[in-house]
């Protein structure tokens, strides 16, 4: 199962259940310019840092855009690209792509196209990235502050959802914090391409910038001093002076107006965000604000935002954690969803893109966390996160975040006291549905009944009816069947009588013949007599 984490600054790939992604590249794709560069430089196509290296040779295309695909040609280029030459894919394989909350509904449906029609997957997952970031900290309710390069939001997420009504946007990100040096040390910074241009900036912003815990006393501080003397040595040899530029540059997260922005700080979007959400839900938010994004690596950032939102939330529990490498918390929570056996069932296929079209994708990845973390306790429990991130924090603060971590620990508890009673509440819910369910099966029961009642009745009537002309045959039959003795009788008496008058008449026959013999013997003996006399 792959999973693959877009972003406007990093396109992260590599299969479920390992705890890093394979491949991490900008998602940046160059076309050749001429086709006589192409014996110059190789071939006619290269993404990532390859096309930034060659951008003298190239047309380039950045397809994302604040987290978002703007470009579909461009990028389906750069996907076939990428599933060529540098992560082959086999037919009907199983993908999952995180998304941003904001992501527009026909982009959603046309990633499903992409990845079904264009790449013969066989099974599409579309999951929120800020509801995946949580995973690697164990929670299902948080507050997420993505500090990304060309993006920066906040937004809630309870009991697994990312509730879209609580999501504030902040106009500064990573690129206009790299753009505020290129403004400050103008034609300082000469660059060989843009790859160096990009490599130098991250390494300015990573190595020397801080957030102050407390801009107003720092900048009083003598401390003040000893930054004004930081230089940077580029490439060439040359140093230039970053000054108090190592602290103004994050500073602007909070005072976008340090970078000519007019917006809220991260601290207003956070607490914003928090208090948009249900009372009831707002503690746990509040006690759970997780950082991610390239951005969010600044030191002492967490201590800094705390500190903000107490003043905005004095009465509040707050707990800001930062996560040992926040860039890559989307695609490690999709790491280990990937790897929960009741992924798949999550899961697009194929056959219902086909049967449904690629609307499915708002009813089948409309995402529900809680139920698989209830399902799936114990996975959650042994998959080693820590194999996952890399120690980036130092001094105070790396403390005070694995005093954080430590405190998730403990309170797992907690987490699956929450869990249970959301369990429960699902449970009711299904039980009512089921209820419902029931009822509805019930009533068509009762009609299914009373059908088959009327057919019953039908039946009997049919039969009753069959029962009573067979009776009536039998009756009629009976009656023949009587007369025909009758007649037989009568006859047999006729025959009898005839019989007897026959006989009588015989009888009598023979009597008088007898009779007229006798007479006739009388006659004859009379007359012998008189001879004899004679």
């Amino acid at each position: 199962m792959i999973v693959i984490d877009i972003g406007s600054y990093s396109f992260r790939v590599g299969f479920a259940e390992d705890p890093k992604p394979t491949e991490i590249l900008l998602p940046v794709i160059g076309e050749i310019k001429e086709a006589k560069y192409k014996e110059k430089i190789g071939k006619s196509t290269f993404i990532g840092n390859q096309a930034l290296e060659k951008e003298k040779y190239l047309n380039l295309s950045y397809p994302i855009q604040e987290g978002i695909v703007n470009e579909w040609e461009s990028f389906e280029k750069f996907l076939e690209y990428f599933f060529t030459f540098i992560f082959p894919i086999v037919p009907n394989q199983t993908t999952m792509v995180t998304e941003p909350p904001h992501n527009p509904k026909q982009n959603r449906e046309k990633t499903l196209s992409l990845f079904f029609e264009k790449f013969g997957f066989g099974k599409f997952y579309l999951a929120a990235q800020p509801v995946l970031s949580l995973f690697p900290l164990q929670l299902t309710t948080g507050l997420v502050l993505d500090i990304g390069d060309s993006l920066t939001y906040a937004i809630s997420v309870d009991k697994g959802f990312a509730l879209l009504s609580s999501l504030q946007v902040v106009k500064t990100s990573g690129k206009d914090l790299s753009n505020y040096f290129i403004n400050l040390f103008g034609n300082e910074l000469i660059f060989d391409n843009l790859l160096q241009k990009k490599q130098i900036l991250e390494d300015i912003k990573h190595k020397l910038c801080f957030v102050s815990t407390n801009f107003e006393e720092e900048i009083l501080d003598k401390k003040f001093e000893t930054w004004k003397s930081l230089q940077y040595e580029l490439p060439s040899g040359k140093t230039i002076s970053v000054g108090n530029s190592c602290i103004n540059c994050p500073e602007s997260l909070f005072k976008p107006s340090i970078v000519g922005n007019n917006d809220i700080g991260i601290h207003q979007a956070v607490y914003n965000s928090i208090m948009s959400c249900s009372p009831k839900s707002q503690d746990s938010l509040f006690e759970n604000i997780v950082l991610t994004g390239g951005s969010s690596l600044f030191p002492k950032l967490d201590i800094r935002l705390k500190n903000e939102l107490l003043k905005l939330a004095p009465n509040k529990d707050i707990n800001v954690i930062l996560p040992d490498d926040p860039n890559l918390s989307s695609w490690i929570g999709g790491s280990f969803l990937g790897s929960l056996p009741d992924f798949a069932s999550m899961c697009v296929s194929k056959q219902d893109y086909d049967d449904y079209g690629p609307s499915i994708v708002h009813k089948r990845c409309d995402f529900v966390m809680d139920s698989f973390l209830d399902q799936n306790e114990n996975l959650i429990e042994t998959f080693d996160f820590s194999e996952s991130f890399s120690d980036t924090s130092t001094g105070d603060e790396f403390e005070e975040i694995k005093d954080d971590k430590k405190d998730v620990k403990d309170d797992k508890k907690e987490v699956k006291d929450e869990i249970k009673v959301v369990k429960e509440e699902i449970k009711d819910e299904i039980k009512d549905d089921k209820k419902e369910f029931i009822f509805e099966e019930v009533k068509d029961d009762k009609k299914d009944d009373k059908k088959d009642d009327k057919k019953d009745k039908k039946d009997d009537k049919k039969d009753e009816i069959k029962d009573d002309f067979k009776e009536f045959i039998f009756e009629e039959v009976k009656d023949e069947i009587k007369d025909d003795k009758k007649v037989k009788k009568d006859d047999k008496k006729e025959v009898k009588e005839d019989k007897k008058e026959f006989i009588f008449e015989e009888v009598k026959d023979d009597k008088k013949e007898v009779k007229d013999d006798k007479k006739d013997e009388i006659k004859d003996e009379k007359k012998v007599k008189d001879e004899f006399k004679r």
